[in-house]
């Protein structure tokens, strides 16, 4: 069906259109080492806090000689510096998700953006696999044009439309998809 030289030309195409998954991995392990961070963080402050009751509970169960009150141990540095710590790890949290509200045109017509969820992720990265996918097609047919049949080189104006054709119309979906998934999570979030 295919003829080897346009097979060739088509792998040629996919191997820099695979790039369009790195950001979205490279997201994807930061999110991960940020949340095993912040979960051992709060495992190691619950932990702290555990210990603080124990140490109150203990204190105040020991026996005491007849005449003498047991002296409370003093709690509230120790509880003050766990609240510190927690709601210093809630604020980053939420700066982290705090997001421009609004993006320059040309940022959105490219989807330029960093995506807010997962959806939003896949859709970008959809985006930008299809999109670098129909240039680097064009730029090997520009640049190694396939020889037809008859010895003449193939028309790359042919391929231009025949591309655009075929991507522009998922390209615009994949793009109208994020920018409304986005505007829905703009207005949930604010």
């Amino acid at each position: 069906m295919f003829d080897k030289a346009v097979l060739e030309k088509v792998l040629l195409a996919l191997i820099p259109a695979i790039f369009a998954f790195v950001p979205a991995i490279l997201n994807w392990l930061s999110n991960r080492a940020l949340a095993r961070g912040r979960a051992g963080r709060v495992a190691l402050l619950s932990n702290e806090l555990k210990f603080l009751e124990q140490w109150a509970t203990l204190s105040r169960a020991q026996p005491t000689a007849p005449g003498t009150v047991a002296a409370p141990p003093s709690l509230e540095p120790d509880l003050e510096r766990i609240l510190n710590e927690y709601r210093d790890i809630k604020e980053r949290e939420a700066a982290a998700a705090d997001r421009p509200e609004q993006v320059s045109a040309w940022r959105r017509a490219l989807l330029l953006f960093r995506p807010l969820s997962f959806k939003g992720w896949l859709l970008h990265t959809a985006f930008h696999f299809l999109a670098i996918f129909a240039l680097s097609m064009i730029a090997s047919e520009a640049l190694a044009p396939v020889p037809t049949d008859e010895g003449a080189q193939s028309d790359l104006v042919s391929l231009v439309i025949g591309v655009a054709i075929l991507f522009l119309p998922p390209l615009w979906l994949l793009r109208r998809s994020a920018l409304r998934l986005r505007d829905a999570q703009m207005t949930a979030t604010a």
